[in-house]
């Protein structure tokens, strides 16, 4: 829950688009506050961070190729119908 009430606490700070660099500080205090409960939350939950992160970039390399997913294809309906055809294809 920590996790989720810092995550709206740094979405606050651009809730009304008029993030400025004053803000800056207040952002990277709720990012420290953040990462801190997720690390917290990886040693209660015996999970090893690095690796988990590792596997995950791993997975999401193939999930989103850099050659579909580029400035030229930035388009919802595009990004729709990739992710349906990687759901199908997943199965």
């Amino acid at each position: 829950m920590s996790i989720a009430i810092e995550a709206a606490e740094l979405l606050e700070h651009f809730q009304w688009h008029d993030y400025s660099e004053q803000d800056r500080q207040g952002i990277a205090d709720e990012l420290a506050e953040m990462l801190g409960y997720c690390v917290s939350f990886t040693e209660t939950m015996n999970i090893d961070i690095a690796t988990t992160f590792f596997h995950k970039a791993k997975h999401n390399k193939k999930k989103y190729p850099v050659t579909i997913f580029n400035p030229a294809h930035d388009d919802a309906i595009v990004y729709q119908e990739i992710k349906a055809s990687y759901r199908r294809n997943k199965q």
